[in-house]
């Protein structure tokens, strides 16, 4: 069985969300921080070897200094925003790292085409099962970022509905998938070198696109860096059907969405972040099921044992239909 490190990102500076009024990472749910439940699924993973925490160092250390893990766990101070921790992170669990390293310095390193798990801090349902098929089933033998999505006919079910509260996700809208984007992904750090400090921001800080505004902008991030009539095109085509879907136009929706194809959203994302990408489904709910907002926070406070219940029978299908 192959493993690879995960780094979990809980930092609290610029580019995260605060959430109560504070870093979401250590809010309780079931009488435990948020982030224990994510170590907590990993520590019990079979894919992963190492975990690594990048967060307000101290803070974490003090809060989970009581809590012991099979897998070796250790707390790296954060940076100034999450692309910081998320790239320091990675670096960190190459045997040669040091603070202030650089790439160029670990290419020559055995490890050098090693692929590393980075997943966020505020996903209280996450499973083991649903971390290690990701992993597991990831095409990483034909991409070097894998992107995690869930499709939206798994998440409805966690959406506000009959006076129950909920979470109200964003979709993307493609021809043959509508889906949410999952707090996991897996990557190869010296393959985006180059692109960490300049693409992956800008794509970040689009990802919430429920404004015109804001698809617009992503139009234009489009055209600077995927450089193509055709690629702009079907770029535009799928942030206006997902717009549409998220608004409730789903005539127009049905409209926009049918030239596209989930193969040329990889082909679009793999010429911005030059490199090759690809996206992956989980296998359910637990890793798209996060903390994003107060809203969502009391959500899971109230649903919590109800949701679990849910997202075990969801697991239980998917293994029998072998997926």
């Amino acid at each position: 069985m192959t493993t690879i490190d995960a780094i979990v990102l809980a930092g609290g500076k610029e580019g995260s969300i605060p959430v109560m009024g504070g870093n979401k990472a250590f809010l309780p749910v079931k009488d435990r921080p948020i982030i224990e439940h994510v170590i907590g699924a990993l520590d019990r993973t079979g894919n992963v070897s190492s975990i690594t925490v990048v967060g307000p160092r101290q803070e974490l250390a003090d809060k989970l200094s009581n809590w012991k893990t099979e897998k070796p766990l250790k707390f790296l101070e954060q940076g100034k925003n999450v692309f910081e921790n998320m790239w320091q992170g990675a670096l960190s669990t190459f045997a040669g790292y040091r603070p202030g390293i650089s790439a160029d310095e670990l290419r020559s390193s055995p490890e050098a085409d090693k692929a590393v798990a980075a997943l966020t801090c505020d996903m209280p349902l996450v499973e083991p099962l649903e971390i290690d098929r990701f992993i597991a089933t990831a095409p990483l033998d034909r991409a070097d970022l894998v992107f995690g999505v869930t499709r939206e006919d798994m998440l409805k079910p966690y959406e506000p509905a009959g006076g129950d509260p909920g979470i109200k996700f964003i979709y993307v809208c493609m021809r043959d998938i509508i889906f949410r984007h999952a707090n996991i992904f897996l990557f190869r750090p010296l393959k985006l070198a180059r692109v960490m400090d300049k693409y992956v921001p800008i794509v970040y800080n689009l990802r919430y696109q429920r404004r015109l505004k804001n698809i617009m902008a992503a139009t234009g991030t489009a055209f600077r860096f995927a450089c193509g009539r055709r690629k702009l095109y079907l770029f535009f085509l799928i942030q206006s059907a997902s717009w549409c879907h998220n608004h409730g136009h789903l005539r127009l929706r049905q409209l926009l969405r049918r030239p596209t194809e989930l193969r040329w959203s990889e082909d679009i994302a793999s010429t911005i972040f030059q490199t090759r990408v690809a996206i992956h489904e989980t296998i359910g709910p637990g890793l798209t099921l996060d903390v994003d907002d107060d809203d969502s926070y009391r959500a899971f406070l109230q649903m919590f044992d109800r949701w679990k219940q849910l997202q075990k029978s969801q697991l239980l299908s998917a293994r029998q239909a072998g997926t």
